[in-house]
């Protein structure tokens, strides 16, 4: 009997690391198939046949640098993407303690956020034209960083909120008895048991932000100041699709994205869970 049950837990197992393989493969085969056709001629990614051994070439790569100048616009979404986490983290972090400290604001401050975060994009999109064309700041960098600042902002105020409230008000209390000020308490505190939720915060905004388009397709259509994915959108046109190109674009996006998922990852499952564990 003893027997039975450990050769039936084995076996629920195996199909449980069978399904997890299976949905792993499901999720991954669409970015590996991108990465991989990148590396292909236009000739063997238009083939009718699946071609997994090939030549490598870089040949793709070299064209969108040399010929489409993404040099530029891989430079204008790390400026964008960087200069948008700096400015909401600072925005965010104090305004997050003092909703968690002080309820600065109650539930209506609360359910104010929230709604900013449930309006759809593109309800906003033409107000936002309207005003940046009255201030000339249409075509500019800035534009993109104000409009991401105010898309990100209410995620990570709520996001910090929660961390913040999972430090006990006693270890604050003992360092304010010690003669802490608030600023201090702010540096050499908070900030010290908050940063996974910093990170995280942090994470997510940068990922949201690199991978914008509907703004900065708009907002940004010259050329010296397109992102990424704006100017992936240039090899697909009326008249032809350069696939080759595509895929290099596509493969640039995702890279910078994968590597820095891959190194913060416990801290992007920390922010998806937070709350969960009591």
């Amino acid at each position: 009997m003893y027997n039975s049950a450990r050769q039936k837990k084995i076996i629920l197992r195996f199909f449980f690391y069978i399904v997890i393989v299976a949905v792993v493969v499901l999720w991954a085969f669409p970015i590996l198939w991108v990465i991989l056709s990148s590396l292909k001629t236009d000739r063997q990614i238009i083939s009718r046949n699946l071609i997994f051994i090939f030549k490598p070439t870089i040949k793709n790569y070299y064209q969108i640098f040399t010929s489409h100048n993404f040099n530029r616009f891989l430079v204008n979404s790390t400026f964008v993407a960087a200069g948008t986490t700096i400015i909401v983290f600072l925005s965010a972090f104090p305004a997050s303690y003092s909703m968690s400290r002080y309820n600065t604001g109650g539930n209506s401050m609360n359910l104010g956020i929230l709604v900013t975060r449930i309006a759809p994009p593109a309800a906003v999109l033409m107000p936002f034209f309207i005003i940046f064309r009255y201030l000339g700041l249409l075509n500019t960098l800035w534009a993109l960083i104000l409009v991401n600042i105010s898309l990100n902002l209410s995620f990570a105020l709520l996001l910090l909120k929660s961390f913040i409230d999972e430090i006990p008000v006693s270890i604050e209390e003992a360092a304010k008895m010690e003669g802490a000020s608030l600023f201090q308490r702010l540096v050499l505190l908070i900030f010290p048991l908050a940063r996974s939720g910093i990170i995280t915060t942090s994470i997510f905004t940068f990922i949201f932000t690199w991978n914008e388009y509907l703004f900065a397709m708009v907002l940004c259509s010259s050329q010296k100041v397109k992102t990424l994915p704006v100017a992936a959108g240039d090899f697909v046109t009326a008249y032809a699709i350069e696939w080759g190109p595509v895929f290099a674009s596509g493969t640039l996006i995702l890279l910078p994205i994968l590597v820095l998922t891959f190194f913060v990852q416990k801290y992007i499952v920390k922010g998806l869970t937070i709350g969960a564990v009591k």
